[in-house]
C-alpha cells in the first residue's frame, strides 16, 4: 500500500504528459482543418462545375450525333436495298433463257427417245436376218466342205489300202516262204519265242492305245463338227485288210517252218488273230464315236441358234431399259 502510494506522483506526471500531448494533437488538427477545408471545398466546387459543363456539352452534342447516325444509316440502308434489288433483278432476268434451254433439252430428249424407239425394231430385224442368213450359209458351207473332204479321204484311203492289199498278197508267195525257211536256220525256235512275246506286248499296247483312241474320240465329240461316217467305213475296210494280211502271214510262216516249230508258230498265229480282233474292236469303237459326233454337232447347232436369239432379245431389252432410265426424268418434266 505504501509502495503504491509512493508511486502516485509518477503516475500523475505521466497523466499530465498524456493530457498535454492530447491538447497538442487537437491543436494541430484544428490548424490543419482550418487551413485545408477551403482548399477541399474549392476542389469540389471545380469538380461540380466541370460536371455541369460536360453535361451541357453532351446535351448540345447528342442530338447532332443522333441526327448524323440516323442519316448515315438511312442512306446506307437505302443504297444496300437498291443494290440488292438490282442484283436480284439481273439474276432473275436470265430465268426465261434458262427455261428456254431446259425446254429445248426436254424436246431433244423426247425426239431422241422417239427415234430410238422407231429404230430399234428395224435394227433387231436386220440383225436377226443377217445372223440367220449367215448361220444358214455357214452350216451349208461346213456340211459341204466336210462331206466333200471326207468323201475324198475315204476314196483315197480305199484306193491306197486296196493297192497295199494287192502288194501284200503278191509278196506273200511261195518264194517268200522258201527264203524264210533258208534264212531262219537253227535259231528259229528262240526267235519265234521272242516274236510271240513281242506279239503279246504289242497286243497289250494296242489294247491300251485303242482305249485311249476311244476316249480321244469322245472328247472330240464336244469340240469338232462334221460327219465321220465315211471315215468309219474306211476304218472297217482297213481292219479287214489287216486281218487278211495277218492271216496270210501266219499261213506262209506256218507252211515254211514245218511241224518241228508248231508250238511257236501256233502262238504266233494266236497273237496275230488277237491283234486283228483288237484292231477290229478299236475301229468299231471309232465308228460309234463318229455317229455320236454327228448327233452332238446337230444338237450344238440348234443350241447355238437359240443362244444367239436369246442374246439379241436381251440386248434389245437392255437398251430400251437404259433409255427409259436416262430420259424418263426430263420427259416427265
Amino acid at each position: 500500500m505504501n509502495a503504491a502510494v509512493s508511486g502516485a506522483p509518477a503516475l500523475q506526471g505521466a497523466l499530465n504528459a498524456l493530457l498535454t500531448a492530447g491538447q497538442s494533437l487537437a491543436g494541430n488538427f484544428s490548424a490543419v482543418l482550418s487551413g485545408g477545408l477551403p482548399t477541399l471545398q474549392g476542389a469540389l466546387n471545380g469538380l461540380i462545375q466541370t460536371g455541369a459543363s460536360l453535361a451541357g456539352n453532351f446535351s448540345a452534342t447528342l442530338p447532332t450525333l443522333a441526327a448524323q447516325l440516323t442519316g448515315g444509316f438511312g442512306t446506307g440502308l437505302a443504297s444496300l436495298n437498291t443494290a440488292l434489288n438490282a442484283a436480284f433483278t439481273a439474276a432473275l432476268s436470265g430465268a426465261p433463257t434458262l427455261q428456254g434451254v431446259l425446254t429445248g433439252l426436254i424436246t431433244a430428249s423426247q425426239n431422241l427417245t422417239a427415234n430410238l424407239s422407231a429404230a430399234l425394231p428395224a435394227l433387231s430385224g436386220a440383225l436377226s436376218g443377217n445372223f440367220g442368213a449367215s448361220l444358214a450359209g455357214l452350216n451349208a458351207a461346213l456340211n459341204g466342205a466336210l462331206s466333200g473332204g471326207l468323201t475324198g479321204l475315204s476314196a483315197a484311203l480305199n484306193g491306197a489300202l486296196g493297192n497295199l492289199g494287192a502288194a501284200l498278197s503278191a509278196s506273200l508267195s511261195a518264194n517268200l516262204a522258201a527264203q524264210l525257211s533258208a534264212a531262219l536256220g537253227g535259231s528259229l525256235q528262240t526267235g519265234i519265242s521272242g516274236l510271240v512275246q513281242t506279239g503279246n506286248a504289242l497286243m497289250a499296247g494296242l489294247t491300251g492305245g485303242a482305249s485311249g483312241l476311244i476316249q480321244t474320240g469322245q472328247a472330240l465329240v464336244t469340240n469338232l463338227g462334221g460327219g465321220l461316217m465315211n471315215l468309219a467305213q474306211t476304218g472297217d475296210s482297213l481292219a479287214r485288210i489287216w486281218m487278211n494280211a495277218a492271216t496270210q502271214i501266219a499261213a506262209v510262216i506256218d507252211s515254211s517252218t514245218g511241224a518241228s516249230f508248231g508250238v511257236g508258230l501256233s502262238g504266233f498265229g494266236q497273237t496275230a488273230a488277237n491283234l486283228a480282233t483288237t484292231i477290229q474292236g478299236a475301229l468299231g469303237g471309232l465308228t460309234q464315236t463318229g455317229g455320236t459326233l454327228l448327233l452332238s454337232l446337230n444338237g450344238a447347232g440348234l443350241a447355238l441358234a437359240a443362244d444367239l436369239r436369246d442374246v439379241l432379245t436381251n440386248l434389245q431389252l437392255a437398251i430400251q431399259a437404259a433409255l427409259r432410265a436416262s430420259f424418263g426424268f426430263q420427259v416427265g418434266g
